[in-house]
């Protein structure tokens, strides 16, 4: 992990954000339908964006790979448990579709800075 004030703070959101994402995709279906369709495929994107940038922000470059694979184990295994439950959710390829491409965005944001948007934030709230 980087080094960072408020390292604890910052994991315990993203763990946050991870149970916020379970609770979302493991829920009974509403029956409500997006007014556009293909709208859930935007969401599951952004929010496989928002895990993987939030993930890489706290790891060093060197277990980026590790963060993709996790992210990725994430959606796959939300998929299936959808399909085993029976509460109304189905598993579809295009939502890991969807959520590939999340993440390899997540990715590339985290790739083309050098330093962790974290640290950023840091030192904005508490310059040293």
């Amino acid at each position: 992990m980087r080094e960072l004030r408020f390292r604890r703070f910052w994991s315990l959101a993203g763990l946050a954000l991870v149970l916020g994402t379970l609770v979302v995709c493991l829920t009974p279906a509403t029956g409500a339908q997006p007014v556009f369709r293909g709208v859930d495929k935007l969401e599951h994107a952004a929010a496989y964006f928002v895990l993987t940038s939030w993930f890489a922000a706290l790891m060093q470059r060197r277990h980026y790979g590790w963060v993709v694979v996790a992210m990725l184990l994430l959606g796959l295994s939300i998929e299936v448990a959808q399909q085993l439950m029976g509460l109304g959710r189905v598993a579809d390829w295009r939502d890991l579709l969807a959520n590939g491409t999340g993440v390899a965005a997540g990715l590339i944001v985290a790739l083309a800075s050098r330093e962790s948007w974290f640290a950023r934030i840091e030192r904005w709230l508490a310059p040293a």
